[in-house]
Formats: structure tokens, sequence, C-alpha cells
């Protein structure tokens, strides 16, 4: 009997293990797949801002389960720094994330999306993380 509840034990463990790394395997595809379509947007990115966005990275956040939106300015152009708050910025991201479907569903599979701005000289004028807390 001890032997029948330590198999079925190993049995849940092992299921579990499978499970997750089906998850994780997901995410991860999920995660390349983000990075893959933001670079490959850039160039439209860059052309619908008019002149005010001069690059657009898209990176993963080291090894963690989050993307990197890096948007630096053009040279020349004059970002109003209190626009920059986190408050603000996590409004806009928000606002923009709320309508796309994807977005949400990498949000609740655990990603997380960073948006950094820089100036032309590579200074970080502001920045904000957004999680599916934020969608709660």
């Amino acid at each position: 009997m001890n032997q029948f509840f330590l198999r079925s034990h190993l049995l849940v463990l092992v299921l579990g293990f499978i499970g997750c790394g089906d998850e994780a395997q997901n995410r991860e595809r999920f995660l390349l797949r983000i990075i893959e379509d933001g670079t490959a947007l850039k160039k439209n990115a860059i052309e619908e801002s008019n002149g005010v966005v001069e690059d657009v990275t898209v990176t993963r956040d080291g090894d963690q389960d989050g993307v990197v939106f890096e948007c630096t300015y053009a040279k020349g152009y004059k970002v109003d720094k209190s626009q920059m708050t986190d408050e603000n910025l996590r409004s806009l991201a928000k606002a923009k994330f709320k309508s796309s479907a994807q977005t949400l569903k990498a949000l609740k599979m655990g990603i997380y999306y960073k948006m950094v701005y820089k100036s032309h000289a590579g200074k970080i004028l502001g920045e904000t993380k957004i999680t599916n807390e934020d969608f709660e």
C-alpha cells in the first residue's frame, strides 16, 4: 500500500513537471514571437512617427519573461518631461494594450512589457513596466 501511495505521488509530480514544461515552452515561444514581430514592425513605427522617433528596439529583458520596447527620440525633438512620469506612461501603454488580444494573452501568460523612452543622446527620459496586474 505504501508503494502504491508513493507511485501515485511520483506520477502526479512527473505530470506536474510535464505540464509546467509545456506552459514554459509556450511562454518562451510567445516571447520570441513578440520580439520577432516587434522588430519586423520597426521601420513602420519609425515612419509613422513623422520624425519624432529615430529608433525602436525590441529585446528580451535579460533572462526574464519580459519584452523591452525601447524608443529613441529623434535628434532635436523636444520631449515634455512632465509627460514622462510612470503614471502617464503606464496610462498610455494600458490604453494601447487593452485593444490587443495578443498582448493581453501574453500578459496572462506571465510575460510583461517594459517601455523605455530615450533621448537622442541615449539618456532615459522615462520608463514603465506593464504586467497582467495592470488589467485585473
